[in-house]
Formats: structure tokens, C-alpha cells, sequence
């Protein structure tokens, strides 16, 4: 993992300034620019970087999923406060759905609906390992979720999803998804809105993967990298450096990129250089990899606008 001083931030709501070297998103929609960073951190946004448990990411490796007709999975939340749970589950005793399984979370403090709703379709659920979710969510054809987290897991295990919000922080999250066109709106799940969704969940095919298992290689792949960066060093350019410039400037590979292509003597390599270090209108580096130098980039100032030449003279 990076060292100490490197801070990675995973968020969903892009609303408040940051100082983070990596910003992880994985919101549908969200846009580099609405963060205020105080420093030139990497975004990784998207569904492509979504962050799920294990057994998620095992079931979105899964090329198709063979599910058991008609079922619906009914999870809002841990704690569930406003019981949405109780709602959705009326509403979904409406609709021909053959099986409807219900979580119930470990926080859920309204009375047990267990001695409410009688239909025998129905089957309850409570502390539900990851393993245990996604068996469930494995099986089921169709979910409805909250736009927060069990939202993406509901994705990776290829349901039919109807999906709103229960909380304030989870609007842009919902618009990202509906943007897709890969979920049914719910809105607030007012018996009005479940209604006309529950009516579209018949004819609705959501056939692609949005998620594909992979999100953690990705992920990791920019930590590493980042790792390796902590031991680049970025310098101004100073005599030292007159040799190994000028092996890189008559490089075949580099020249071929040249403005001027021409063979250059050492004598006129060491003149330009010499010319370059002193000018106050150039600003001239040489890139360190573990104190060896490996590459270079200048800054030439031409009125109010700068020329960028770069070079990179060993790549490991």
C-alpha cells in the first residue's frame, strides 16, 4: 500500500472540498471538475471502479447468471429509520412477483413485519453474511434497493433492479444510475412511484454487465503505480546532466520525434545545453528514479505562452 502521506478518499457525493491524492467514485456521471481539490489528485469515477466485497466481484465475473423466475429481493438498508422496508413490501404484493425474499437489517427497530404480512410468497431474512447476500441476490431475478452501495452489488449480480432514494445523500448517485438507463426510478418509493415502476419491470431488459468483477485490479494497478512515484524526483537541470542528455538527444528513437532530425555533435549538444540551463526564459528537469536520471522536460517561454518538450530516456 502507499506510504503514510498518501491519502486515498472514497466518496459518493463530490459536494465538499477535498485534499486528497486519490479520489475514488464510483457514482455513474460524476465529472472530475465538480471536485474542489486542493491538490492534483487522480480521479478514478465511474461504475468501472466500483468497490464491492468479495463475493460480488466473484458473481460479476460470471459471464450469466441463471436466476429463479419471477423472484424480487426487497433491501433497504441496515437501519431502515422512515421503513421503507414496510412500503415497498405492500407494494410489491401487488405485482405477480413468485417469491418476494426480504432483508431486514440488524438495526432495524420497527416491529417485526414477520407478524404483518401473511403472504405466503413472502420469506424474511435477518444478518445475512456477504456470502449469504449474494447467494441471495445470486438467485433472485429482480431487486429494489436504496441508490447507495447494495445498489452496485444488485448490479454485479445481474438483477432487474427498481432503485430510489431514502436519503438526501443519495440523489446524484440515483440520477447517475438513471442516466444509464440500466435501473427503474422509484423516486422517494411513494406508493405512487412503485406503482408505475413495478408496471415497467415486465418489459424492462437490462441485459448489459456494468460490472465486471475487475474494479479492484484497476484500482490497484493506479496505487501502484502512485507507490512507484514516491520514488520519482523532479530537478532542475544543471551541468551534471550535460552526458546523459546528450546520449537521449541522439537517441535513434528520440530523434525520429525531433523537430530537427539532423545528427548532433557533442560540441553542439553542449552548447545548446549550456545555453538552456542559463536562459531565463527556460525552465529545464530532469526526472530521478532512485537518484538515476531517466528522463526530462522543458518549459520554453515564448511571449505568454511556453513550448513543452519531454523525453523519456529509460522506462523500468
Amino acid at each position: 500500500f502507499p506510504s503514510h502521506d498518501t491519502l486515498i478518499l472514497i466518496d459518493d457525493l463530490a459536494a465538499n472540498p477535498v485534499c486528497a491524492d486519490i479520489i475514488i467514485n464510483p457514482s455513474p456521471g460524476v465529472a472530475a471538475k465538480q471536485y474542489q481539490n486542493e491538490i492534483a489528485g487522480i480521479y478514478l469515477l465511474g461504475i468501472e471502479y466500483a468497490i464491492l466485497r468479495a463475493p460480488f466481484l466473484a458473481l460479476a465475473q460470471q459471464e450469466q447468471l441463471i436466476k429463479e423466475p419471477g423472484s424480487v429481493l426487497i433491501c433497504m438498508g441496515g437501519a431502515d429509520p422512515a421503513n421503507f422496508t414496510q412500503r415497498v413490501l405492500t407494494s410489491c404484493l401487488t405485482a405477480p412477483f413468485t417469491r418476494i425474499h426480504v432483508v431486514i437489517g440488524g438495526a432495524y427497530s420497527h416491529p417485526n413485519p414477520e407478524n404483518q404480512f401473511t403472504d405466503p410468497r413472502i420469506k424474511f431474512h435477518g444478518h445475512l453474511s456477504a456470502e449469504d447476500m449474494a447467494a441471495l441476490m445470486r438467485n433472485c431475478e429482480f431487486g429494489i434497493y436504496p441508490a447507495s452501495g447494495i445498489l452496485l452489488e444488485g448490479l454485479a449480480a445481474q438483477q432487474q433492479i427498481i432503485t430510489g432514494t431514502t436519503a438526501e445523500n443519495q440523489r446524484e448517485v440515483y440520477r447517475g444510475h438513471l442516466s444509464l438507463g440500466t435501473v427503474i426510478g422509484a423516486g422517494h418509493f411513494r406508493e405512487d412511484e412503485m406503482k408505475s415502476a413495478l408496471q415497467k419491470l415486465s418489459s424492462f431488459d437490462n441485459s448489459t454487465n456494468l460490472i465486471d468483477g475487475l474494479s479492484i485490479q484497476r484500482i490497484w494497478k493506479v496505487i501502484s503505480r502512485l507507490e512507484k512515484a514516491q520514488d520519482l524526483v523532479l530537478r532542475r537541470a544543471d551541468t551534471k546532466d550535460l552526458h546523459h542528455t546528450y546520449e537521449w538527444a541522439t537517441d535513434q528513437n528520440v530523434r525520429r520525434f525531433a523537430l530537427t532530425q539532423h545528427h548532433i555533435s557533442f560540441a553542439e549538444h553542449q552548447y545548446w545545453f549550456e545555453q538552456k540551463i542559463k536562459s531565463n526564459s527556460c525552465y529545464y528537469y530532469i526526472l530521478e528514479e532512485n537518484r538515476e536520471p531517466i528522463g526530462s522536460i522543458r518549459f520554453d517561454l515564448i511571449d505568454s505562452f511556453a513550448q513543452i518538450s519531454y523525453l523519456l530516456g529509460r522506462v523500468s
